[in-house]
């Protein structure tokens, strides 16, 4: 296969074009920053829903907000939409967690690892007119009221069970951007959810919760309409005021496609990745977590970019300067993290993934123009984000392992390679069918999951295995805790063969895996009763159908 594309032995940047040179220096200048836009918005939006259910209360909140926020739309940018009111702004989720936002705000600015610059006024908001409404309202707070004291003794700072997900979202997830986002449309998902709203019975109480699910989703779809309007008025209006007519037009039609995605099904490639993008920040908007992942965007892009080429629409070279831009916009979301956190996920990094390459889902090589320039994108930008992750396979061209070794060399840590017969049977021996299966993509770390199909809480608790030893050594103490958090399994000078240590070692590396298990599932219920998720849930298979 070949594509006219340029090649880029630097170790770093140079883009496809001074555009994109532009665009990434711009970027690195702006300060990562604390953006209290949505806090304020959901703050006065709860504070007037009081008697609603939550996933309309969560729905009407996240409305509010598009209402509300900084429409941001910067030079030479072809694809438009910040999470906050500005690149780079850590937006602050109250009804998550505010307590070490509150802890930390006079030192998040000056911390050591990944600091946010914060203004003097917004501290001042933030105590006067925020954190006063959430104190024990957040979904962190839910959890600590709800745990039990024997797994509060081994989770709380222990370093025994740890992590979890109850001071973000679960994250670790990718919308079904082929058969839903693009090809309905929030205009097509709102219909869906009209059809099954006129079906539903309401003298059964039972349909009571669906009822309010569905009414959640068709809140979303207009808060997506009000999205996309909002950016075609602020295009429309920095395009008048232009006197560069070359740009003029490129904001005139900025305007056209925000006019149309993505409410509308997209009609063309530069609709589609406007669609996608969109969709993107606006699941990081929903809940402040990591992995929220694009999937195999050279697959679901493919039909669009098949068509515009063929109708002479549309250029290699334009279509890789807009995954180029794509690229830079990923770049720009912040996982707001608290001073710990940010000594293990240090970067400001969102990991956002993306997947190319693999199989189709009839068994065929999937590899595509788009797969080469998805390589070349991260080869050309050189930044943190997004994580590219290769798919491989027997059948995999040596032409395209020659351009991803390309980009290997050069260093970046991009892309991450897996190998599609592995992951493809990890996938069918839990019952997916095989062509699920091959359309795998990568979300979280290393996970294998079927965009828009599975939503899973891959690390809703970890657990130190070493820890076990160190019980049995103490008879359940921790050392540094000096307080009893494991099993009696004895005392340790009574153990007369090393079989007896390695039958004490597994009694207290189940029980700490059980009370892993229980961690988890408390923090899954603390995101059901606190956390519904109508926007994710509105791009995923099956929860409208």
């Amino acid at each position: 296969m070949v594509i006219n594309l340029k090649e880029n032995k630097l170790r770093w940047t140079k883009g496809c074009s001074a555009r994109i040179n532009r665009l990434r220096e711009q970027y690195l200048s702006f300060v990562p920053s604390i953006d209290i836009e949505r806090a304020l918005s959901y703050t006065k939006s709860y504070k007037e829903t009081e008697n609603e259910v939550m996933c309309i209360r969560r729905a009407k909140a996240l409305k509010r907000t598009i209402e509300e926020k900084t429409i941001t739309i910067l030079p030479d940018e072809l694809l438009v939409g910040t999470r906050g009111f500005r690149p780079r702004a850590a937006e602050i989720l109250p009804e998550i967690y505010w307590r070490w936002i509150e802890k930390e705000l006079d030192t998040v600015a000056c911390r050591a690892q990944d600091p946010y610059f914060i203004t003097e006024e917004q501290k001042r908001i933030l105590k006067e007119e925020v954190f006063p409404y959430w104190n024990l309202k957040s979904m962190e707070e839910f959890y600590d009221a709800n745990v039990s004291d024997e797994l509060k003794n081994i989770v709380f700072d222990t370093g025994i069970v740890f992590g979890g997900r109850s001071q973000c979202g679960p994250g670790t997830i990718s919308a079904n951007y082929n058969d839903i986002v693009l090809k309905k449309g929030y205009k097509g998902i709102k219909e869906d959810a009209e059809k099954k709203l006129k079906n539903l019975d309401d003298t059964d109480i039972n349909n009571f919760s669906k009822k309010k699910f569905l009414e959640s989703v068709l809140i979303v779809c207009e808060t997506m309409k009000i999205l996309g309007k909002r950016h075609a008025d602020k295009a429309r209006e920095i395009a008048s005021n232009t006197e560069d007519n070359v740009r003029r037009d490129e904001l005139l039609k900025i305007a056209e496609i925000c006019e149309k995605v993505p409410y509308e099904p997209s009609g063309n490639f530069r609709e589609a990745i406007q669609a996608v993008w969109f969709n993107q920040f606006m699941m990081f908007t929903e809940e402040n977590a990591d992995s929220y992942c694009m999937g195999r965007l050279d697959q679901f892009l493919y039909p669009f970019y098949r068509k515009d080429k063929e109708k002479g629409l549309i250029s290699d070279y334009e279509v890789l300067e807009l995954l180029e831009c794509l690229w830079i916009k990923s770049a720009e979301i912040i996982w707001t993290l608290d001073e710990e956190s940010t000594k293990y996920y240090s970067g400001y990094q969102p990991f956002h993934g993306v997947t190319c390459g693999g199989l189709t889902r009839d068994g065929k090589d999937a590899t595509n123009e788009l797969s080469y320039m998805m390589v070349q994108a991260s080869m050309d930008i050189g930044l943190h984000c997004p994580s590219l992750s290769v798919r491989i396979h027997p059948g995999t061209t040596k032409e395209f392992l020659m351009h991803v070794i390309d980009l290997i060399k050069m260093g970046t840590g991009q892309p991450s390679i897996h190998f599609d017969p592995a992951a493809i049977k990890i996938l069918t021996n839990k019952g997916v069918s095989i062509e699920d299966a091959r359309d795998w993509a990568v979300v979280g770390c290393i996970e294998p999951q079927i965009p828009g199909k599975m939503c899973q809480s891959d690390e809703g608790s970890r657990y130190n295995m070493a820890s076990a030893v160190e019980l049995v050594f103490f008879n359940g103490k921790s050392k540094i805790l000096d307080r009893k958090v494991g099993l009696s399994t004895g005392e340790l000078s009574n153990f007369r063969e090393f079989k007896e240590f390695k039958s004490a070692v597994k009694k207290q590396l189940a029980f700490i895996i059980k009370q892993s298990c229980i961690n988890a599932q408390m923090i899954d219920l603390a995101h059901r009763e606190k956390l519904p998720k109508p926007l994710i849930s509105s791009c995923v298979s099956n929860c409208v159908e």
